[in-house]
């Protein structure tokens, strides 16, 4: 809910395609906004709109965050480019920065990008009141990267929490697709990158902060099939559960988001911002929305991720034998 006089961040959930999400980040303090894979341009500027009317706040998007290669995450950023070259949608261009960015890996290369990361790369977006870090969290694609945000100009009295954007690297309740990962070294780094300082380090000043207070945005809401899935696999081995302390907990805690995540999904959010957007008559409200189930926390996912829950040792052992992406992913699933 926006309070008139904020000066902090907020990130916007965008929902698009079949599943997936791009997000706004808007900086109040600069009037300035980023965004995160914009796949479906027309409608993450709908949303840009929507957002510039509720608010007062006339928003311009400045960056473009890419978090991989896919087109279901990179395919929006020539049209975006297109619009400013061409100006053909007036609507579009005048929320558009002149001097748009586009980020993304430099080793995935993905569309259009006119400034390439690497992992420990610091950027500052939306005008200035953004800083981002750069994590390389190879796997799903070979270049696929992390980003996690802190507001930049560090308002004292709003309360402080990072924002951290994993493309498919880790959804809430799973794991990315290994498309490309190539050694078990890899996916050992990824999964070790969610127990580190940096994850939990504000980009701008290098405070600490606790997991619970870095928010997790996923690339796709899979929240609900994936804890399913994990439920189903360990719950074969309900036996054990009885004198398995921990798989006990563990499966208490699987049981609870799943709680959570189909109460989420059963409602259709019919909020006030279908109540404050003029329609036309004739126009049906998009608005009527199964809840999204993001953001989850590092804490949450650290307790219910298989990807982070599975030991480190039982990854050690895999780097015997010939290595296939399906089997490890079966075995951090079952693990």
């Amino acid at each position: 809910e926006y309070k008139k006089g904020y000066r902090g961040v907020a990130v916007v959930p965008v929902p698009l395609l079949a599943d997936n999400y791009a997000y706004l980040i808007l900086s109040f303090a600069t009037k300035k906004c980023a965004v995160v894979d914009p796949a479906d341009p027309k409608l993450v500027m709908y949303m840009l709109t929507v957002v510039r009317y509720l608010t007062g706040v006339e928003f311009v998007l400045t960056d473009i965050l890419t978090t991989h290669k896919h087109w279901d995450h990179a395919g929006g950023n020539l049209e975006f480019m297109q619009h400013l070259q061409n100006k053909s949608d007036a609507e579009i261009t005048e929320l558009l920065d002149a001097q748009l960015k586009i980020y993304g890996s430099a080793i995935d290369n993905p569309h259009a990008c006119t400034n390439f990361v690497e992992d420990g790369n610091v950027l500052t977006v939306a005008g200035g009141g953004v800083t981002v870090a750069v994590f390389s969290s190879p796997g799903h694609t070979v270049g696929s990267v992390m980003f996690l945000l802190g507001d930049a100009l560090m308002d004292s009295d709003v309360p402080q929490r990072l924002a951290l954007f994993t493309g498919d690297c880790i959804f809430c309740g799973g794991c990315g697709a290994m498309f490309e990962v190539t050694t078990v070294d890899e996916v050992i780094q990824t999964r070790d990158l969610f127990f580190s300082h940096r994850m939990r380090t504000h980009p701008t000043n290098n405070k600490m902060f606790s997991a619970d207070d870095v928010l997790v945005y996923v690339g796709h809401e899979y929240t609900e099939r994936l804890v399913a899935e994990i439920l189903r696999l360990h719950e074969r081995d309900s036996g054990k559960e009885e004198t398995n302390v921990e798989l006990r907990d563990y499966l208490q805690t699987l049981r609870a988001a799943m709680r959570s995540a189909r109460m989420l999904r059963s409602k259709r959010q019919l909020d006030e911002i279908s109540v404050s957007v003029p329609f036309g008559d004739n126009t049906k409200s998009p608005w009527s929305l199964p809840a999204c189930t993001v953001p989850s926390t590092l804490a949450i996912e650290k307790r219910t991720n298989p990807l982070l829950t599975v030991k480190r040792a039982v990854l050690e052992d895999l780097r015997e034998g010939e290595f296939f992406a399906n089997k490890l992913q079966t075995i951090i699933y079952a693990s």
